[in-house]
């Protein structure tokens, strides 16, 4: 790491900045400023956890978003039922609208394994994130498998086969 930041930084008149973690550094002797190797390692660590805490925390958003939208939509075609029900001699209405509703705004959520709750979610074409997931479609929170870019389809069996 050391002989990286030499070539990063050309001595104290140059204050080039490290291009990973964008701190100014200087390697020249006595330089008040110098920055050690093993700081710049660690804040490069730090942004890349920040990173992935933050990344994490948009995809449960955008599940709970979601999930948010397929249960209003099913309470409003409730009560459309309810009241067509209400309207009609017959009565004829579906049996489970619930499951058709949830096909319709959960289909990024592919189906788990029949050995456990597992599922795959696609959230466009960026993320993938592995977390349990209920027959509803709910995420148990604080239950993280893995969080990665958009891979090919044999790269899942890593995170858990």
């Amino acid at each position: 790491m050391g002989f990286l930041l030499q070539s990063w930084y050309r001595g104290c008149e140059s204050h080039r900045a490290c291009p990973r973690c964008k701190l100014t550094g200087h390697m020249a002797r006595n330089c008040p400023n110098q920055v050690p190797a093993r700081t710049h390692a660690s804040v490069i660590i730090a942004q890349k956890e920040n990173l992935i805490e933050a990344e994490w925390n948009a995809i449960l958003a955008g599940i709970r978003k979601i999930c948010q939208q397929a249960r209003e939509e099913i309470k409003r075609q409730k009560e459309v039922e309810r009241k067509t029900e209400d309207e009609s001699e017959e009565g004829k209405v579906r049996d489970h609208p619930e499951e058709e509703m949830w096909e319709k705004y959960l289909s990024p959520i592919k189906p788990a394994p029949s050995n456990n709750q597992r599922g795959e979610i696609s959230l466009g074409n960026r993320f993938y994130a592995l977390a349990e997931i209920d027959e509803k479609g709910e995420i148990f929170e604080g239950n993280k498998i893995g969080i990665m870019n958009k891979p090919n389809r044999n790269q899942f069996d890593d995170i858990y086969p």
